[in-house]
């Protein structure tokens, strides 16, 4: 459940069509890894704590140095030479102290990656080099774990998600003969990275919404011409892991949506409205008025066996309580 400083705080998100309160309790509940707290991660970590990541795992060995501060926006000048990670959970701790921040000062190999991808839901590639990256699709492949992948250079950029299933990142780029190339060898324009870091985030928070990802192919982002361009991918039959045929996502909602209050007819219903008390004293259509903010506090005496009928102004907010009694348990609940 969400508290009412919770509601308040997430209140942009929870007006969402395709956002709205189980979503948010999902993300209460969720487990996501940032590999690398660079220029990638430094902004997709504001993102996700900002958004209420219940807990969030960071993994990065590296101390912060004066060249990281133009792209890696998440630390100060007053913080160099401390460990990225720790500085990183203090800034996201205190920009949202209801989330759990973990860190694990310690570079991602053969030894740890299985033990911290499996502790997490998502997994967030912010890394730099592409044999964290190939290490990561290899254990996200073989155990189906979603896998935000993004990299930059110079003026380019590149996004994919990749979720075990008919396509990964080794089946692109194993074939290829690739120079390991970083930012201060051939520098990087800062925006980019934010741009970037700004999709995974919002593939993060549509994953735990159960809407489709961007899967299946590979974004490449051009910040000087501000050209996107998009590649079908398709499977690798040499690559090394089967990819079999994505399973067809099933969502199950049980509430319904009402015409109007005339098609309920007679039946015994409560009936609640769920804008402020000023707003039903302008507008009073019937029933009991229990703002959204308040209806947590009053479920208790709630029948479960009776109709209950929500509603508000648009539909937004009597939606938002229709889910949060959903999550309650409830089952006959309608909203108009």
């Amino acid at each position: 459940m969400l508290n009412e400083d919770e509601l308040t705080r997430y209140h942009s998100h929870l007006m969402l069509d395709w956002f709205s309160y189980i979503t948010q309790t999902r993300l209460k509940r969720a487990k996501v890894l940032c590999v690398g707290a660079g220029g990638l991660g430094s902004l997709l970590l504001l993102y996700l704590a900002a958004a209420g990541i219940g807990e969030i795992g960071i993994a990065d060995p590296d101390t912060i140095s004066l060249s990281n501060l133009t792209r890696q926006i998440l630390y100060q000048t007053s913080q160099l030479q401390q460990s990225k990670v720790q500085a990183a959970k203090e800034r996201l701790e205190q920009l949202n102290p209801l989330i759990n921040v973990k860190t694990y000062p310690e570079k991602i190999d053969n030894s740890n990656v299985e033990r911290l991808i499996m502790s997490h839901d998502v997994i967030v590639d912010c890394s730099d080099n592409f044999e964290t990256k190939l290490l990561l699709n290899d254990v996200c492949a073989s155990k189906k774990k979603l896998l935000v992948m993004a990299s930059a250079l110079q003026h380019k950029g590149h996004f994919a998600v990749f979720d075990g299933y008919h396509v990964c990142y080794r089946c692109i780029f194993e074939q290829l003969n690739i120079t390991h190339t970083s930012c201060h060898e051939n520098g990087i324009i800062s925006p980019l990275l934010g741009i970037l870091s700004s999709l995974q985030a919002l593939e993060v928070l549509k994953f735990y919404a159960g809407k489709d990802n961007i899967r299946d192919c590979l974004i490449e982002y051009d910040a000087m011409a501000l050209e996107q361009k998009h590649f079908k991918l398709s499977a690798n039959p040499k690559c090394r892991f089967s990819h079999p045929s994505r399973p067809a996502a099933s969502i199950h909602i049980n509430y319904k949506r009402l015409a109007s209050l005339e098609s309920l007819g007679d039946k015994n219903y409560l009936l609640i409205d769920v804008r402020s008390e000023r707003e039903h004293q302008h507008d009073n259509r019937g029933g009991v008025c229990i703002p959204l903010s308040s209806l947590k506090a009053k479920l208790e005496t709630f029948s479960r066996a009776q109709m209950i009928v929500l509603y508000c102004s648009s539909g937004k907010r009597s939606l938002v309580g229709c889910e949060m009694l959903v999550d309650e348990g409830f089952t006959n609940v309608f909203w108009l």
